[in-house]
């Protein structure tokens, strides 16, 4: 990994044991205004909050929270690809913004959704590549959202799919993952087995949900070896998001999962040992 790769996701991630807890403002592209965002505005009261360590948004989302002196410290990954759910395909993931945008913008990496299904796998695969190409040229880390259509519901079917899109991914160059919650919470370990030695594995929120339950699912994942989180509904719509958000950071890391020399993860605790 490069020097400006290794330093941004660094900033990306915090304390020593390396955790990000990323949080999606993501969400208007694709179904509008949502609930607890419908104006930037309505993130000012929390989007500061120490526990983040990232945020991850569209280009226009990163010039209104700017102009409003909003998030000015917080690393970004700029949201790079998207589709509004009115359009005839929804899946068809165009991209949306550069390398070069991202850099102009004064952002921390890019994020990039992965629509895993069997007719456009190929294609969908080449444009990840080539944005992961081309961030590679400015040492930016990329965030691969995984999304497969179709994934099964039974556990050693979820765990084989999601190992064998993980290690595509993984070969190509992505930075982190985002890997949606399993069926169940005991799905992790095995998923996450040697994998999380090879790339940053951030776990999605799932749907909203009791705080509760959301906090037990992230729970489970992080003990299993996910290097942290990018929640987005579970955040924002919640009561009080300042109290859910030291509810989350504070979830223990596994302490029985180890992390090999020269992985991201790895890389990414030295870079922010050395600050």
């Amino acid at each position: 990994m490069d020097t400006g790769t290794a330093r941004r996701l660094a900033r990306l991630s915090s304390g020593q044991d390396g955790r990000a807890l990323l949080v999606a403002l993501d969400h208007g592209l694709t179904g509008g205004p949502p609930k607890g965002l419908e104006s930037f505005s309505a993130a000012k009261s929390w989007v500061d909050n120490p526990a983040i360590t990232g945020l991850v948004m569209h280009r226009g989302t990163l010039k209104a929270l700017t102009g409003r002196g909003m998030a000015l410290q917080k690393p970004v990954l700029v949201q790079s690809n998207g589709m509004s759910r009115w359009a005839q395909n929804p899946s068809d993931k165009p991209i949306l913004a550069s390398a070069e945008d991202a850099v102009r913008l004064g952002a921390d990496g890019l994020s990039v959704e992965f629509c895993a299904e069997r007719g456009s796998f190929g294609e969908n695969l080449k444009a990840i590549a080539r944005q992961i190409g081309a961030a590679d040229q400015y040492g930016l880390p990329v965030m691969v959202m995984l999304s497969i259509t179709g994934a099964p519901n039974d556990g050693d079917g979820w765990v084989e799919m999601h190992r064998a899109i993980t290690r595509t991914l993984i070969e190509i160059g992505a930075t982190f993952i985002k890997v949606r919650q399993p069926p169940t919470e005991d799905l992790w370990r095995p998923y996450l087995e040697g994998i999380c030695n090879d790339a940053c594995i951030v776990m999605a929120g799932g749907g909203v949900d009791e705080p509760s339950r959301v906090v037990e699912r992230l729970g489970a994942g992080l003990r299993s070896g996910a290097l942290g989180m990018c929640v987005g509904r579970n955040v924002f719509q919640h009561l009080d998001p300042a109290q859910f958000l030291a509810e989350i950071a504070s979830l223990p890391m596994g302490h029985n999962v180890t992390v090999a020399d020269g992985s991201p993860g790895e890389q990414a605790r030295e870079a922010e040992a050395g600050k």
